[in-house]
This record gives C-alpha cells, structure tokens and sequence, in this order.
C-alpha cells in the first residue's frame, strides 16, 4: 500500500472503502484542534507534545536533521527573510 495512513481515513473497520454517505470520522485531527483551540498555535506547533509529533513525522519522510529546535530555527530564518523582502518591496 502507497499511503497507510490515508487508507486509514477512508475504510471502516474492516478494510472496506467508505461509501456515500457514511459517517468519516477523525479523532486524532480532532485531538489536534482541540489542543490548538486550548493552547494556541505558536505554542502547540513550536513547543509540547504537538510539536514533538510534527518533527518525529518530519524525521520520518524526511533525511536530515529534523528536530524541533532545527524547525523552530529554519521558521524564524524564513520569517526574518520574508519580513526584510516586504520592506524592500515598499
């Protein structure tokens, strides 16, 4: 199977495709909506257990190094680049 984790989001219990109509339920988006709603998306994204998630599937797709610290640093950079250009552009 090519993507697994997408099969888990549209077959039932069994294995079998969903069909019109049937109830799609995700309960691990809804944990991440909840924690983002509670704890804000600087802090849940950047730092905690929703950070920690985020670079672990990083690392997984990804070579290289990709921790939370490694992402937190390449944001910020980019965010200083993309801030420099939008004053240059005034």
């Amino acid at each position: 199977m090519i993507f697994p984790l997408c099969s888990e989001l549209f077959t039932d219990d069994e294995g079998n495709l969903l069909k019109k109509g049937d109830t799609v339920r995700f309960p691990k988006l809804a944990d991440t909506l909840e924690e983002i709603a509670f704890n804000g998306s600087h802090m849940s994204f950047y730092t905690g257990d929703l950070a920690d998630i985020i670079a672990a599937e990083i690392r997984n797709a990804t070579p290289g190094n990709q921790t939370i610290e490694f992402i937190t640093i390449k944001k910020e950079k980019k965010r200083k680049m993309n801030k420099k250009r939008r004053k240059k552009n005034r």
